[in-house]
């Protein structure tokens, strides 16, 4: 998991980057509160840097605002396939059962976190070899 200074960095540059993104637009926060389906309350929150939206979220975001996730989210995502990680995130909300455990590996420390990739690592190898 994130320590605290980087997970306030990272909300404070998408807070931004959302706030750019929706006066780019001429949007108050109450017109993209209702565009992309949340309150205006949480809009302030995310652009404070107080709060941040789920992941999901910041995908539909850039969908619906035809930009890519890198601009909204402090990470390098040059290797990331958005079209792959969208369905990701569909089977995930599909599924209660994925849905719950990710949300329980939103407080996972680093050392956790590198446990869970090594596993799907191991079952994404595991699917290839079985092709």
């Amino acid at each position: 998991m994130l320590d605290s200074i980087e997970n306030e960095r990272v909300r404070k540059i998408l807070g931004a980057n959302l706030r750019n993104l929706r006066q780019s637009r001429g949007y108050s926060q109450l017109k993209f509160a209702e565009a992309v389906g949340a309150t205006q309350a949480a809009i302030s929150a995310w652009e404070l840097g107080t709060r941040e939206p789920e992941l999901g979220t910041v995908f539909q975001i850039a969908r619906s605002f035809k930009v890519p996730v890198s601009s909204l989210l402090p990470i390098e995502t040059s290797d990331m396939d958005e079209d792959v990680t969208l369905k990701v995130i569909d089977a995930v909300r599909q599924n209660p059962n994925i849905s719950a455990a990710i949300q329980k590996m939103k407080y996972f420390d680093e050392r956790q976190l590198n446990v869970v990739m090594s596993v799907i690592d191991a079952i994404s190898t595991e699917a290839v070899s079985n092709e």
